[in-house]
């Protein structure tokens, strides 16, 4: 009974605070003026319903989605528009050169980025990409060791460690059903937010990084659709919008 209750008055928290967070969305953002979202993707399959519904359950945000690696280039498009916050879900391996010079005018303009999961694998043929999301996922030998690696369907603990950042303000540790990677480089500049023991996972798993003049976080768990229904999940993700976008 007293473990029953305990998670009771856990789940009452969670949604408490969540309540407080989507009216501050709210509060913030008339309805003329949300938070316009950018969603690329492109490179990888994902199950689109769970992963859009999510989005749709944001409140103080608006979004579009555009493939990387279409007609449309969208980080012109993002930067003709007023887009505020672009997401990543893609895993594009590489870019052309006029792309990565949009891409840059966005980061001079201070759009916030934020990058979920296999983003971290995108565009193996552009080494600047690193320094913008903060890492790299290494799809073989190059760098003189073994290539990363994944893990499927494991039970992860999230442990958060720089409870002070408005990103994780509020947020408890939790345990998520999803995928981790390994094996992976990490820059020594960005700001550790989220972190695991899992012994198949580099420990940070969650950070805050600058580039320019923009603000940008990486979250790597992400790969669905259990993850996409979380309650701390959903509210890491919105908080990680505001806070690129400048709130």
């Amino acid at each position: 009974m007293k473990k029953n209750s305990g998670l009771t008055i856990k789940w009452i928290s969670v949604g408490f605070l969540t309540f407080l967070i989507l009216m501050n969305f709210i509060n913030c953002s008339s309805p003329n003026h949300k938070i316009q979202l950018l969603i690329i993707t492109g490179g990888h399959e994902f199950e689109e319903t769970p992963f859009f519904e999510m989005f749709d359950s944001f409140q103080g945000v608006s979004y579009e989605v555009l493939g990387d690696s279409g007609s449309i280039d969208p980080y012109s498009y993002a930067a003709d528009k007023n887009i505020n916050v672009l997401v990543f879900y893609h895993m594009t391996r590489q870019i052309f050169e006029d792309r990565q010079a949009t891409f840059l005018k966005l980061l001079e303009q201070g759009k916030g980025m934020v990058f979920l999961h296999h983003s971290l694998v995108a565009y193996q043929n552009w080494p600047e990409f690193e320094n913008i999301i903060g890492g790299r996922y290494f799809l073989d030998s190059t760098r003189g060791s073994s290539p990363s690696t994944y893990h499927e369907e494991v039970k992860i603990s999230l442990s958060i460690v720089d409870k002070q950042h408005p990103v994780t303000q509020g947020i408890e540790d939790i345990q998520v059903f999803d995928e981790v990677y390994g094996n992976f480089r990490v820059q020594p500049t960005v700001r550790p937010l989220v972190t695991t023991n899992h012994p198949e996972s580099i420990p940070q798993v969650v950070w805050a990084n600058e580039y320019m003049n923009s603000r940008i976080i990486y979250i790597q768990p992400g790969h669905g659709p259990q993850i996409f229904v979380d309650p701390s999940y959903r509210m890491l993700l919105q908080l990680a919008i505001r806070w690129v976008a400048g709130a």
